[in-house]
Formats: C-alpha cells, sequence, structure tokens
C-alpha cells in the first residue's frame, strides 16, 4: 500500500514540476529576448510645434491645421485646432521630426441652423473661406528638425 501511495505521489508531482520547469524556462527566455530585440530602440524623436495662423492679414478666429507627413516622413497625420489664430501641437510630446504638408482650414458662422439669432458654428453648417490651394491641395510644407520648440507661423494670403 505504502508503495501505491508512493507512485501516485509522484504522479500527482509530475505535471507540477512541468509546470514548474515551464515557468523557470519562460522566466529566463522571455526576458532575454527583449534584451536582444531592445526595448525602446525605435524611440521617434518629437518637437512641440506651435504659432500663429491668419488670412488676408486677420488671425483666424477657429480653424485646423493638420500635418500630413511627406516624403520620407514615417508616422501619423496630427492635428490642432485654432483658436484665435494660435495652435499648438504637443499631444504625445509633438511632431515627430521630420518633412510635413501642412493643410489649414477654417469656417465662419452660419445664419442656417442658428437658434433664436445666435448663428451656428458648426463647421458642417459653416463656409469655409480659407482657399483649396491652403487645405486640399496645399502647397505649404514644414520640415520639423530635432531640437527645442518650434514657432511656425502661417501668413496666408487670397
Amino acid at each position: 500500500m505504502n508503495r501505491l501511495y508512493r507512485g501516485e505521489a509522484r504522479a500527482q508531482r509530475g505535471p507540477r514540476t512541468k509546470n514548474a520547469w515551464t515557468f523557470r524556462a519562460c522566466s529566463v527566455i522571455i526576458p532575454a529576448l527583449l534584451l536582444l530585440t531592445g526595448c525602446g530602440s525605435g524611440r521617434t524623436d518629437r518637437v512641440i510645434t506651435s504659432g500663429r495662423v491668419s488670412y488676408d492679414g486677420d488671425s483666424v478666429s477657429t480653424g485646423v491645421i493638420r500635418f500630413v507627413p511627406a516624403g520620407d516622413t514615417q508616422g501619423p497625420v496630427m492635428s490642432a485646432l485654432i483658436a484665435e489664430g494660435n495652435y499648438k501641437i504637443d499631444a504625445s510630446g509633438g511632431l515627430p521630426v521630420g518633412e510635413y504638408r501642412v493643410e489649414i482650414t477654417a469656417t465662419r458662422p452660419s445664419k442656417q441652423g442658428s437658434r433664436l439669432g445666435v448663428p451656428s458654428f458648426d463647421a458642417a453648417a459653416g463656409r469655409q473661406y480659407i482657399p483649396e490651394k491652403y487645405n486640399s491641395q496645399s502647397g505649404l510644407t514644414v520640415e520639423i528638425d530635432p531640437g527645442p520648440a518650434v514657432v511656425k507661423d502661417y501668413a496666408l494670403e487670397k
């Protein structure tokens, strides 16, 4: 009886020993793989970018500025709201270093859809007044170099 009891104990211990060995192997192999591949080595330098936007000499009161990667620049399209002529890209640490095509859109309040005589500021209801050459057909570009924050102003003409 005693042997049967010991045999059962070994049978029960077998799978637990196998699990323990697997855990130990993984606890050595996984950190080793992380060290070999490197952590964070693909980090991209980012730069906080801000500035002013004006159209025909007047500050753009409300709008959107978009930075679309151009050339060999990798990364997402980033945008910021323009408020009282100012914008700032500081989300995720700013724009990744590289070249960008700049698109600027702005709408004026529309009287359509107004309630109680208050104009609507809904972009869909408003009228786009910045010419296509500054947004969908934009020829504006900017190069973001590594370093401190970049201030880039855009004075748009009719």
